[in-house]
C-alpha cells in the first residue's frame, strides 16, 4: 500500500507528467507502481472519478 492517501488530482498530474516524459499513456500497473501501490484497484477508482469529472477518457478497445 502507498505511504499516504492520494487524490484523483494527484493521479491526473502523475499521468500528465508521464505522458509528457514518455510520449505514451501509462498502463494501469505503471500508474499504480509509480504512485507507490502494489494493487491497481485504488488507481482504477481514481481514474473512474477523473473520467466522471471529464478530466480523462479512454477507449475500451483492445490494441
Amino acid at each position: 500500500m502507498a505511504k499516504s492517501r492520494i487524490t484523483p488530482e494527484q493521479v491526473f498530474h502523475w499521468v500528465e507528467a508521464y505522458i509528457n516524459r514518455h510520449q505514451y499513456v501509462p498502463s494501469l500497473r505503471e500508474i499504480a507502481a509509480g504512485m507507490g501501490y502494489r494493487s491497481s484497484s485504488p488507481i482504477q477508482r481514481h481514474l473512474q472519478v477523473l473520467r466522471e469529472r471529464g478530466w480523462l477518457d479512454w477507449s475500451t478497445q483492445a490494441a
